[in-house]
């Protein structure tokens, strides 16, 4: 048997076999073909994230590296991503940035701002220091919903 990885799993399949139109013979084949699609499922929400994020703003496209973006500002009229390479403004509204980035990686901290928990240094109090030594501040509505998204963040990693 092979050592383990961390996230890397494996899956015995045949080339012959597609998942997808295995059709089982017995009530026992049925299971394990739901058994093994949960599983799929499971390993490819864990393992395989999407690497870039497209906003569709204004009659134009930005494809950003998730990782590359710290946080989101709403400011003036619109919204500001604070990025590994500078700031970069869109003309939309911090919810609709919020709708467009993924959910798992991003988090509504402040009415004013979403931050990326991968750029997490430390939380402290109601306030979220970066790794690239900016801060956050953490509205006392946000509070429960930013220390719940983030303790499940850190068990996922």
């Amino acid at each position: 048997m092979p050592e383990e990885q961390p996230g890397c799993t494996i899956l015995p399949m045949s080339l012959a076999t597609d998942i997808r139109s295995y059709q089982p013979f017995n009530q026992q084949e049925a299971s394990d073909r739901e058994v093994i699609l949960r599983q799929l499922e499971t390993d490819l929400r864990l393992h395989h994230q999407p690497k870039t994020v497209s906003l569709h703003v204004g009659g134009r496209t930005f494809i950003l590296p998730i990782a590359d973006i710290l946080y989101a500002e709403s400011r003036e009229h619109g919204t500001v991503l604070h990025t590994i390479h500078g700031e970069q403004f869109l003309p939309c509204s911090l919810s609709q940035t919020e709708e467009s980035l993924p959910a798992e990686n991003f988090c509504r901290c402040h009415n004013s701002f979403l931050v990326n928990f991968s750029h997490i240094r430390e939380v402290s109090g109601r306030t979220v220091y970066l790794l690239e030594d900016g801060e956050v501040s953490i509205g006392r509505r946000y509070m429960v919903q930013f220390q719940n998204r983030f303790v499940r963040y850190l068990n996922r990693i």
